[in-house]
């Protein structure tokens, strides 16, 4: 009987494994059988490059708003790493890279602004900038897209829509890295980035800083959408104190497209304000609460283009013009608290009205690369020192990159939205798909 017993046993043990053994393995059970499964390591690589010609007149105001220059760069961020895929929604990727930039005549390169190219400092190893070092996490559900990153990653990352007093077209160029963490989510109809910069700038005493950025926008109908950006600086002067500047500023706005009901790539019309609670507790520790308002119409069709940014209100940057004790470049700080075009500074102690009037030329040949002709014609309200026609500017840019060329067709929304959404905002900034696996 005994020996039944275990035969018994031994055969029902056959049988059931033999039954499980289709659906687990070591008892798991089959998902994560298919997650195993879907695991995979792989070499991963990434490319951006971008080349930028900016040719800045401002010679009319005698450089008050802005400097007149000549900007002719190119830039080249190579990465390489390791992706894994977790499963068929989920991918992490960790890479390393670095960002090699070279201004077109300098001697051999000049990597700050205004720096005098015939510094001897400046040897070819200054051509190789700042090492990228990033952690990529990315998953989709179908319906919702998140992403996060972290580390020293590049400013491609950042593709929501920014007005320019938020960030410069020069901010883009010399500050083209992100140190520090960001988070972005998109479905259909809603976006969203949160990121953090870490920011500083070398003096006679170390300049710190921190910006915090974000960008969203909610598209309830094709026609019209209500979104948001802005940015909070916090930046401290020197290490001699404790006391910092802050600098808050937001965007609210409604658009409307109508381009789609005409059969052209954009016709629309961005109206918000601009919102700013500034204080400097190691000067006259007083807050400021500059605001304005901001009107942008823009048409497009068959790549050529035309865009009026009209600003009305206060000097949206006070503390540009004042000088400080502190042994340190006053450039260096105001750069740090102002990412934001200068022609958002009126200096002046009452509203103003700026306009900035683009022509522009940014075929959408290639969802992978970006390029833009235009020339810029700048008119404020003038007095005695300044007169209404302030300046122009000549710009052509470049853009390429990598990713987006290697996942073409891979939006869970499908090409077309793929196109749609790079027409939208392509006139202004360059960005990369956050739904790439």
């Amino acid at each position: 009987m005994k020996y039944k017993a275990v035969s018994l046993l031994f055969i029902f043990t056959i049988a059931a494994g033999a039954d499980l053994k289709s659906q687990s393995i070591f008892g798991l059970p089959e998902i994560f059988q298919q997650a195993n499964q879907n695991r995979k390591v792989s070499a991963d690589y990434d490319m951006d490059f971008r080349y930028d010609f900016d040719w800045r007149n401002f010679n009319a105001c005698d450089d008050i708003l802005s400097k007149s220059m000549v900007i002719n760069s190119v830039r080249l961020t190579p990465s390489v790493g390791l992706s894994l895929q977790q499963d068929r929604n989920t991918r992490h990727r960790v890479l390393f890279g670095i960002s090699v930039m070279k201004e077109l005549g300098a001697n051999p390169a000049s990597a700050v602004l205004f720096q005098d190219e015939n510094d001897e400092k400046l040897k070819n190893l200054a051509l190789f900038q700042k090492i990228l070092v990033y952690y990529d996490f990315k998953r989709s559900n179908g319906k919702a897209n998140f992403e996060a990153l972290a580390g020293v990653f590049p400013n491609s990352y950042r593709s929501g829509y920014y007005s320019r007093s938020v960030f410069s077209d020069i901010d883009r160029i010399y500050n083209p890295e992100i140190e520090g963490a960001m988070l972005k989510y998109e479905t259909a109809r809603f976006k969203y980035e949160l990121g953090l910069d870490c920011t500083s700038s070398k003096a006679i005493e170390r300049v710190l800083g921190y910006n915090l950025f974000t960008s969203g926008e909610y598209s309830p109908f094709r026609w019209g959408s209500i979104g948001w950006n802005g940015n909070f600086a916090i930046v401290r002067p020197s290490i001699l104190t404790d006391a910092n500047a802050d600098n808050l500023l937001l965007n609210p706005y409604l658009k409307f497209e109508l381009g789609y009901k005409l059969g052209m790539e954009e016709l629309s019309l961005r109206a918000g304000a601009l919102a700013s609670y500034q204080i400097d507790r190691f000067g006259e520790n007083k807050p400021r609460f500059p605001m304005g308002a901001e009107i942008i119409l823009s048409a497009r069709n068959w790549g050529f283009g035309i865009e009026d940014s009209f600003f009305y209100g206060d000097n949206m940057m006070p503390f540009q013009s004042i000088k400080y004790s502190y042994e340190y470049s006053s450039s260096s700080f105001t750069s740090l608290i102002y990412k934001g075009e200068s022609i958002y500074c009126t200096q002046r102690g009452y509203a103003s009205i700026n306009n900035r009037l683009e022509l522009f030329y940014a075929p959408a040949f290639s969802d992978f690369v970006d390029l833009k002709a235009s020339a810029i014609g700048y008119v404020i309200n003038g007095n005695d020192a300044i007169k209404p026609f302030v300046g122009w500017q000549a710009k052509l840019s470049l853009y390429l990159k990598l990713d987006s060329f290697r996942n073409q067709g891979k939006s869970i929304y499908g090409q077309g939205w793929k196109k749609n959404a790079r027409r939208k905002s392509g006139a202004s900034q360059s960005g990369r798909s956050t739904f790439n696996l």
